[in-house]
Protein backbone atom coordinates (compact mmCIF):
# COMPACT_ATOMS: atom_id res chain seq x y z
CA UNK A 1 0.00 0.00 0.00
CA UNK A 2 2.84 2.34 0.87
CA UNK A 3 4.52 1.45 -2.40
CA UNK A 4 1.30 2.20 -4.30
CA UNK A 5 0.84 5.62 -2.59
CA UNK A 6 4.47 6.49 -3.26
CA UNK A 7 4.09 5.63 -6.95
CA UNK A 8 0.95 7.75 -7.21
CA UNK A 9 2.64 10.68 -5.44
CA UNK A 10 5.67 10.49 -7.75
CA UNK A 11 3.45 10.25 -10.82
CA UNK A 12 1.40 13.26 -9.72
CA UNK A 13 4.55 15.30 -9.01
CA UNK A 14 5.96 14.42 -12.45
CA UNK A 15 2.70 15.44 -14.12
CA UNK A 16 2.59 18.76 -12.25
CA UNK A 17 6.18 19.57 -13.17
CA UNK A 18 5.23 19.26 -16.85
CA UNK A 19 2.49 21.85 -16.34
CA UNK A 20 4.71 24.37 -14.55
CA UNK A 21 6.05 27.17 -16.82
CA UNK A 22 9.70 27.07 -17.68
CA UNK A 23 11.78 29.69 -15.90
CA UNK A 24 13.38 32.14 -18.33
CA UNK A 25 14.73 35.64 -18.32
CA UNK A 26 13.05 38.41 -20.32
CA UNK A 27 14.85 41.00 -22.41
CA UNK A 28 12.42 43.89 -22.20
CA UNK A 29 8.95 45.07 -21.38
CA UNK A 30 6.21 46.67 -23.42
CA UNK A 31 3.70 48.88 -21.65
CA UNK A 32 0.37 49.57 -23.31
CA UNK A 33 -1.56 52.68 -22.34
CA UNK A 34 -4.84 54.18 -23.41
CA UNK A 35 -7.90 55.90 -22.12
CA UNK A 36 -11.60 55.14 -22.11
CA UNK A 37 -13.46 58.40 -22.64
CA UNK A 38 -17.07 59.45 -22.44
CA UNK A 39 -16.95 61.97 -25.28
CA UNK A 40 -18.77 60.83 -28.37
CA UNK A 41 -18.77 63.74 -30.82
CA UNK A 42 -19.17 62.88 -34.48
CA UNK A 43 -19.00 65.20 -37.50
CA UNK A 44 -22.31 66.15 -39.11
CA UNK A 45 -22.35 64.84 -42.67
CA UNK A 46 -21.66 67.57 -45.23
CA UNK A 47 -20.80 70.29 -42.73
CA UNK A 48 -18.30 68.46 -40.62
CA UNK A 49 -17.08 65.17 -41.98
CA UNK A 50 -15.94 65.67 -45.57
CA UNK A 51 -16.54 68.99 -47.20
CA UNK A 52 -15.11 71.29 -49.86
CA UNK A 53 -14.30 74.91 -49.10
CA UNK A 54 -14.24 76.95 -52.29
CA UNK A 55 -11.85 79.87 -51.95
CA UNK A 56 -12.67 82.89 -54.13
CA UNK A 57 -10.60 83.40 -57.27
CA UNK A 58 -7.59 85.65 -56.81
CA UNK A 59 -5.24 87.19 -59.37
CA UNK A 60 -1.51 86.48 -59.18
CA UNK A 61 -0.94 90.26 -58.94
CA UNK A 62 -3.39 90.62 -56.02
CA UNK A 63 -1.75 87.72 -54.15
CA UNK A 64 1.76 89.02 -54.86
CA UNK A 65 0.97 92.30 -53.11
CA UNK A 66 -0.34 90.86 -49.81
CA UNK A 67 0.70 88.36 -47.13
CA UNK A 68 -2.56 86.44 -47.55
CA UNK A 69 -5.83 87.12 -49.38
CA UNK A 70 -9.37 85.92 -49.94
CA UNK A 71 -9.94 84.55 -46.47
CA UNK A 72 -12.97 82.23 -46.50
CA UNK A 73 -14.80 81.02 -43.39
CA UNK A 74 -15.96 77.44 -42.92
CA UNK A 75 -17.46 75.41 -40.09
CA UNK A 76 -17.07 71.95 -38.65
CA UNK A 77 -20.31 70.87 -37.00
CA UNK A 78 -20.36 68.08 -34.42
CA UNK A 79 -23.27 66.12 -33.02
CA UNK A 80 -23.81 63.31 -30.53
CA UNK A 81 -21.49 64.91 -27.98
CA UNK A 82 -21.90 64.32 -24.28
CA UNK A 83 -23.10 67.76 -23.07
CA UNK A 84 -21.38 67.53 -19.71
CA UNK A 85 -18.04 66.89 -21.41
CA UNK A 86 -16.98 70.53 -21.49
CA UNK A 87 -15.38 71.99 -24.57
CA UNK A 88 -14.42 70.55 -27.92
CA UNK A 89 -11.97 71.61 -30.65
CA UNK A 90 -10.15 69.98 -33.56
CA UNK A 91 -6.50 69.60 -34.44
CA UNK A 92 -5.50 69.74 -38.10
CA UNK A 93 -3.10 67.55 -39.99
CA UNK A 94 -2.49 66.85 -43.66
CA UNK A 95 -1.84 63.75 -45.73
CA UNK A 96 1.84 62.84 -46.12
CA UNK A 97 3.65 65.65 -47.94
CA UNK A 98 0.65 67.94 -47.69
CA UNK A 99 1.95 70.41 -45.10
CA UNK A 100 4.92 72.77 -45.05
CA UNK A 101 6.42 71.81 -41.68
CA UNK A 102 8.18 75.18 -41.34
CA UNK A 103 5.11 77.37 -41.89
CA UNK A 104 2.33 74.93 -40.94
CA UNK A 105 0.54 75.83 -44.16
CA UNK A 106 -1.09 73.41 -46.57
CA UNK A 107 0.91 72.62 -49.71
CA UNK A 108 -1.15 72.70 -52.87
CA UNK A 109 -1.18 69.91 -55.45
CA UNK A 110 1.41 70.24 -58.19
CA UNK A 111 1.18 69.38 -61.87
CA UNK A 112 -0.18 70.71 -65.14
CA UNK A 113 -2.48 73.73 -64.77
CA UNK A 114 -1.69 74.05 -61.02
CA UNK A 115 -0.74 77.33 -59.35
CA UNK A 116 2.82 77.74 -58.12
CA UNK A 117 4.34 79.51 -55.10
CA UNK A 118 1.00 79.38 -53.29
CA UNK A 119 -0.06 77.63 -50.08
CA UNK A 120 -3.20 77.70 -47.92
CA UNK A 121 -3.17 79.01 -44.36
CA UNK A 122 -5.79 78.03 -41.77
CA UNK A 123 -7.02 80.32 -38.99
CA UNK A 124 -9.08 79.71 -35.84
CA UNK A 125 -12.23 81.68 -34.95
CA UNK A 126 -10.15 84.48 -33.39
CA UNK A 127 -8.05 84.87 -36.56
CA UNK A 128 -4.97 83.21 -35.05
CA UNK A 129 -2.83 81.17 -37.43
CA UNK A 130 -3.10 77.38 -37.12
CA UNK A 131 0.14 75.45 -37.49
CA UNK A 132 -1.20 72.42 -39.37
CA UNK A 133 0.53 69.26 -38.19
CA UNK A 134 1.91 70.98 -35.10
CA UNK A 135 1.22 70.20 -31.46
CA UNK A 136 -1.96 71.45 -29.81
CA UNK A 137 -0.33 74.65 -28.52
CA UNK A 138 0.92 75.69 -31.96
CA UNK A 139 -2.51 75.06 -33.44
CA UNK A 140 -4.03 77.81 -31.27
CA UNK A 141 -6.99 75.68 -30.25
CA UNK A 142 -10.22 77.51 -29.46
CA UNK A 143 -12.52 75.21 -27.52
CA UNK A 144 -16.27 75.55 -28.04
CA UNK A 145 -18.77 74.52 -25.39
CA UNK A 146 -21.03 71.59 -26.20
CA UNK A 147 -24.67 72.73 -26.00
CA UNK A 148 -27.50 70.94 -24.14
CA UNK A 149 -28.49 69.12 -27.36
CA UNK A 150 -25.00 67.62 -27.63
CA UNK A 151 -23.88 69.71 -30.60
CA UNK A 152 -21.03 72.11 -31.24
CA UNK A 153 -20.05 74.27 -34.21
CA UNK A 154 -16.42 75.21 -34.73
CA UNK A 155 -15.54 78.24 -36.89
CA UNK A 156 -12.36 78.43 -38.99
CA UNK A 157 -11.11 80.18 -42.09
CA UNK A 158 -8.63 79.56 -44.89
CA UNK A 159 -6.74 81.92 -47.17
CA UNK A 160 -4.25 81.90 -50.03
CA UNK A 161 -0.65 82.63 -49.02
CA UNK A 162 2.20 83.43 -51.37
CA UNK A 163 5.53 81.64 -50.94
CA UNK A 164 7.22 83.42 -53.85
CA UNK A 165 6.03 85.12 -57.02
CA UNK A 166 2.61 83.49 -57.61
CA UNK A 167 1.97 81.74 -60.90
CA UNK A 168 -1.67 81.37 -62.00
CA UNK A 169 -3.33 77.94 -61.94
CA UNK A 170 -5.66 75.65 -60.03
CA UNK A 171 -5.33 75.41 -56.23
CA UNK A 172 -6.25 72.18 -54.44
CA UNK A 173 -5.13 70.88 -51.05
CA UNK A 174 -6.47 68.82 -48.18
CA UNK A 175 -6.53 68.92 -44.39
CA UNK A 176 -7.53 66.18 -41.99
CA UNK A 177 -8.79 66.83 -38.48
CA UNK A 178 -9.18 65.05 -35.16
CA UNK A 179 -11.73 65.99 -32.49
CA UNK A 180 -10.10 66.81 -29.12
CA UNK A 181 -11.77 67.45 -25.79
CA UNK A 182 -11.07 69.93 -23.00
Amino acid sequence: MKKSNLCLTLAAAAALSLLAPAAQAFDGQIEFTGQVITQTCAPVSGVGSSQTVALADVTAVELASAEYVKQKTFQISLTGCTPSSGGVAVTFNAPTGGVDTDSGQLIIDSGTDKAQNVQIRLFNSAGDKIMVGGDEASQNLKYVNIDAAGTATLDYSAAYVKTGMPVAGQVTSRAEYTVVYE
